[in-house]
C-alpha cells in the first residue's frame, strides 16, 4: 500500500505531504528519484513529531524543564512570542524543495552538498523584496544524514523560507535575517558549532542533554545575542531539545 500511495504521489504534477509541515518539490518527482522522495517524507515526518513538541513546550514556557530548553536553544534574551510565530509558521505552511534529484546541487556546488536556500532575484541579480525565497535544495549530503538530523535540516531551512531567519552575524554579534543587505562578520556563526567548526548534530544534543552546547562558540552567541529568534539552527537545537 505505502509503495502504490508513493508512486501515485510521484505521478502528480506536484507533491505535497498532508501534514502540518506540508513538503513540496517544485520539480515533479519521477520513479528515480522515489527512494529520495520516501526519505524526505519520513524526515518531513519526524520533522512534525519535533514541531509539535516545540509548540507544546511554547504554550507553556514558564514550566521549569520547557524554560530551560527555550534558554539553552534561543539564550537569556529569548522572545517567546516571536519565537511562537516561527515555530507556528512551520506548522501550519510548506517548505518548498527544488528537486528530489541529488545530483542537482551537488553539480551547483562542484561538490556533495547538504542543504540550501535559493532566493528569487530579478533581472539585475538583486533579490526580490516582496518574495524573496525562491526554494530549499537538498545534496548528497542530507540524504545521508540520521533521521534526526534530515528532520531537523527540513526544519532549519524551513525557517528560512517562511520567516527568513539567518545563519551570520553582523559586527556585534546579532543575527542577520535572511535576504537583508547587512555584511555579514560571522559567516555561519548562527550554527550550533563545536570549537572546531563541525556541526553538533541533533543526535549529539539529544545524547548529552544539550551539553556539547555549553562552553563553545554557540553559547557566547546565544549569551549576546538579543534576536535569536531569528536565528534559523536554533530551531534545530530547539527541535532536539524538546526530543529528549
Amino acid at each position: 500500500m505505502y509503495r502504490s500511495f508513493l508512486l501515485s504521489l510521484i505521478l502528480t504534477v506536484s507533491l505535497v505531504v498532508a501534514l502540518p509541515l506540508s513538503i513540496r518539490f517544485d520539480t515533479p518527482p519521477t520513479p528515480a528519484v522515489q527512494g529520495n522522495v520516501g526519505t524526505v517524507m519520513a524526515a518531513s515526518i519526524t520533522a512534525n513529531t519535533m514541531i509539535q513538541k516545540m509548540q507544546a513546550a511554547l504554550n507553556a514556557p514558564t514550566n521549569q524543564v520547557n524554560k530551560a530548553r527555550i534558554e539553552k536553544a534561543f539564550g537569556p534574551h529569548y522572545n517567546v512570542a516571536e519565537i511562537k510565530k516561527v515555530v507556528d509558521r512551520l506548522q501550519a505552511n510548506v517548505l518548498l524543495i527544488r528537486t528530489a534529484d541529488q545530483t542537482v546541487l551537488d553539480t551547483a556546488t562542484k561538490r556533495p552538498a547538504a542543504t540550501k536556500v535559493t532566493y528569487n532575484r530579478d533581472s539585475n541579480n538583486k533579490i526580490i523584496a516582496s518574495s524573496p525565497m525562491k526554494y530549499a535544495e537538498l545534496g548528497s549530503r542530507y540524504y545521508g544524514m540520521s533521521l534526526n538530523e534530515k528532520a531537523g535540516a527540513l526544519i532549519h531551512e524551513a525557517t528560512h523560507y517562511q520567516s527568513l531567519t539567518g545563519d551570520d552575524t553582523d559586527s556585534s554579534g546579532q543575527i542577520i535575517p535572511s535576504a537583508s543587505n547587512t555584511r555579514p562578520v560571522g559567516v555561519r556563526a548562527g550554527y550550533a558549532q563545536t570549537a572546531t567548526g563541525a556541526t553538533i548534530t541533533m543526535d549529539t544534543i539529544i545524547a548529552d542533554h544539550g551539553a556539547s552546547l555549553d562552553n563553545g562558540p554557540y553559547n557566547t552567541l546565544r549569551q549576546n545575542a538579543r534576536n535569536m529568534h531569528q536565528n534559523a539552527d536554533s530551531y534545530r537545537v530547539f527541535a532536539a531539545l524538546v526530543s529528549i
